[in-house]
């Protein structure tokens, strides 16, 4: 049996209202752990109903008798009054349900000013503001993150609330709230929150070496502004400028950089949107503009965009996005330098060459930087028919060149809605243990190409005639975390991506899949993988169908060095009607699973608390393209990926 003792006819009322959630069930088998839980419950329910002096210290559980005869156990729940201390004399009272019956708000507390006046107050919607110089906040926005009322109960769960949602504000470093009784009463508080304000102004400059398999060495800056408070919401305005040299596979590279945002805490929205999501949800909008222009990486880019976010936390461990207005203009600079990258596309041209050429040479002296004499080379023979009679593969692949050519070099309007959901039960950082889980939803086109009636020349719509990627996008990631005991880790992550055009567009190549990489099947190079079981030479390999799964444990070495061991597996395939691609590398169903690569390795990594450095060593164990001996044909530390990271790979 468990019976109630409960002295505080006001508790008593509330734990009858919630009796159904107790952890202590009649006919249950005894558990330790349950009368924990118990006791957890109870405190929680009555601190967030008004128990302000409530603690466990007066919940006791008696008569537990587990020697009887007939196996069974009689629990009685007592909860006591509470204890009051005067001067060494203790007496005991009912506990009350608390209420607020006023609330402060220090705008510009710190521990130098502490006991000065304040010269300045505000009053709104029940809330106190005072300040010792100037209130530099609008009290109407610093509100919305005050879940603390005036006239409403006591509760834990809205003082924490209110501490995160002040955190998140990213405008002040110390947050403290204190409650006192108010005299002559024994049922009302009064409380006061100080907030002590961040520098409005920050400046920053980050500096980093940098280094990939398109990148030899590298070194970049980035020079910050940041700005708290702009217009008195607790907004963040930040302005950055960044810039890089690095010495590409191509020669010398630089690339720049200007990027301007502000993060508003709410959601900004007509018709009353905003209030849709509840201020507890920590809502906010960001918008943000920036440009960048690269130099001596693939065709010498320039990139717009323009971002309208809006994210909120629907609950402890999910949170929502919605991009509402995410467009990137493409400009290709240097599509002339084409051939001159991708060489593999000229030295085809050049087997062509010899064919279309009765064996005489190249009609260009083996120069690929002269694009439009390439060009016109691949537009004779695309219109030559008795070469198309005569020689079906060769004319083939002109066309294919051709087509790839036009996707590659193209400039490109990316306007994008899309939609991110998260799921992540990690507590914090030091978490070792947890589930990661994330779905995004994406369109491009959308109302901008509805409204276009222009097209170009391969039928593609335009605006001011410039290309309008439309196309469906979905990935989906998952990840698991097992914590093995003695700082050994074991985790896995399975990645799921597609990408399909519709209405005589092609995908853009920077939204692209690509496989290969240090965070990636780390045994290929960024890129070289792929798509299926193809073997097609170019130095940059794309596709519209990723799937990607990896298993890692780890382990301590010695100090701050850890090692892992991992299983990394996955490839790309194309899903659309691209005739730029053989029938290897299409997706084709099951058959296709056989194409999946796999790679195995090492990693070495030192753990410097705020980054890891990571060195992996990739072999490649299973290679889909080979005609045969697939598995273990080139294991070995001269054929081995080495790359080198920060942080882990997932």
């Amino acid at each position: 049996s468990i019976k109630t003792q409960i002295e505080s006819p006001e508790l008593d009322s509330i734990y009858k209202l919630k009796q159904d959630k107790s952890f202590l069930k009649t006919g249950d088998q005894y558990n330790e752990t349950n009368f924990v839980n118990e006791a957890e419950r109870i405190t929680r329910l009555f601190r967030n109903n008004g128990g302000y002096y409530f603690s466990n210290s007066s919940i006791g559980f008696y008569n537990i008798d587990s020697a009887s005869t007939n196996y069974k156990t009689n629990v009685l729940l007592k909860i006591s009054d509470r204890i009051i201390e005067n001067q060494g004399n203790y007496s005991t009272r009912d506990f009350k349900i608390q209420k607020i019956n006023d609330v402060k708000v220090i705008t510009d507390y710190s521990y130098n000013t502490r006991g000065e006046p304040y010269r300045d107050s505000i009053s709104y919607k029940g809330l106190t503001y005072l300040a010792h110089k100037k209130i530099k906040y609008n009290p109407k926005y610093l509100s919305e993150s005050l879940f603390i009322k005036k006239d409403s109960i006591y509760s834990d769960s809205l003082s924490n609330l209110t501490r995160s949602h002040i955190k998140t504000l990213n405008n002040f470093k110390g947050i403290n709230i204190t409650y006192n009784q108010v005299e002559g009463t024994n049922n009302e508080l009064n409380a006061t929150i100080f907030l002590t304000p961040i520098e409005r102004y920050t400046l920053g400059l980050d500096t980093e070496l940098t280094h990939s398999n398109i990148r030899n060495i590298g070194v970049a800056g980035k020079f910050s502004l940041i700005n708290r408070n702009t217009f008195r919401g607790a907004e963040v305005f930040k302005a950055s400028v960044s810039g890089s040299w690095f010495n590409s596979n191509n020669g010398p590279g630089y690339e720049i950089g200007t990027d301007i945002s502000t993060e508003i805490p709410r959601i900004v929205a007509p018709f009353g949107l905003s209030k849709l999501i509840p201020k507890r949800m920590f809502p906010k909008t960001i918008f943000s503009v920036g440009t960048s222009i690269q130099k001596n990486i693939g065709l010498d880019r320039q990139t717009f965009s323009v971002l309208a976010d809006y994210e909120w936390q629907h609950s402890q461990k999910v949170k929502k996005e919605l991009e509402i207005f995410n467009t990137q203009y493409i400009r290709n600079f240097n599509v002339s330098n084409y051939f001159d990258i991708y060489t593999s596309e000229f030295n085809k041209l050049n087997t062509i060459a010899q064919v279309y050429n009765n064996g005489s040479n190249f009609p260009l002296d083996n120069n690929p930087k002269n694009p439009n004499q390439i060009l016109s080379f691949i537009d004779n023979v695309a219109q030559d028919s008795n070469f198309r009679n005569s020689n079906p593969d060769e004319f083939a692949i002109n066309q294919n060149i051709r087509n790839r050519y036009g996707i590659i070099t193209s400039d490109f309007i990316i306007p994008v809605i899309a939609y991110s959901y998260t799921y992540n039960n990690q507590t914090n950082f030091k978490d070792s243990e947890f589930s990661f889980f994330k779905i995004r939803v994406a369109n491009s086109g959308n109302l901008m190409g509805v409204i276009s009636q222009q097209r170009n020349n391969d039928n593609v719509k335009t605006v001011f005639g410039i290309p309008i990627a439309q196309y469906f996008k979905t990935d989906i990631e998952f990840k698991h975390f097992w914590d093995l005991e003695n700082n050994s880790v074991f985790g896995f992550r399975t990645f799921l991506g597609a990408i399909y055009a519709y209405d005589g567009s092609s995908i853009p190549f920077t939204k692209s899949y690509f496989a290969g990489g240090s965070n990636d099947i780390r045994a290929w190079q960024t890129y070289s993988l792929g798509p299926g079981k193809s073997n097609t030479g170019l130095e940059f390999n794309v596709g519209s169908l990723k799937f990607l799964t990896s298993a890692e444990y780890r382990f301590d070495i010695f100090g701050s060095f850890k090692g892992a061991l991992f299983v990394d597996a996955g490839n790309i395939w194309d899903i659309t009607d691209n005739n730029t691609v053989n029938n290897e590398g299409k997706f084709s169903g099951l058959d296709s699973l056989e194409d999946i690569a796999i790679g195995t390795g090492f990693g070495v990594r030192y753990d410097f608390n705020f980054l890891v450095l990571r060195l992996d060593i990739g072999f490649k164990t299973y290679e889909p393209y080979l005609d045969s001996n697939k598995w273990f044909n080139d294991y070995s530390f001269t054929s081995a990926v080495y790359n080198i990271g920060i942080n882990y790979p997932f």
